[in-house]
């Protein structure tokens, strides 16, 4: 397995936030901003990469990841693979269901 890891975020990255399906509905999660700003955003995408958390996002993903900007701009796009990878990040990043 490599050590550079492959998930470094964008050099702006402040935030995160998810999509996923749920029966027909796209549900979106709150967005989450990092106390540390992008150092806070890097340590999450490195641990989230050495536990199998985050592969390269696909179809086969369970859900999307997005890391956003001060403006809530996409920057990137990472796939969560299955609900138990989901439920990691839900519980770490502290998501809710947005209104």
């Amino acid at each position: 397995m490599s050590t550079t890891n492959p998930f470094r975020p964008h050099p702006n990255a402040t935030a995160l936030t998810a999509v996923r399906i749920v029966g027909d509905e796209l549900r979106a999660y709150t967005t989450v901003e990092s106390d540390r700003g992008w150092q806070g955003i890097e340590h999450m995408l490195r641990t989230a990469w050495k536990v199998g958390r985050i592969p390269p996002a696909d179809r086969s993903s369970y859900a999307l990841l997005s890391v956003l900007d001060d403006d809530d701009s996409e920057l990137q796009e990472f796939g969560i693979p299955n609900a138990n990878a989901f439920r990691w990040w839900y519980r770490k990043v502290g998501w809710r269901v947005a209104a």
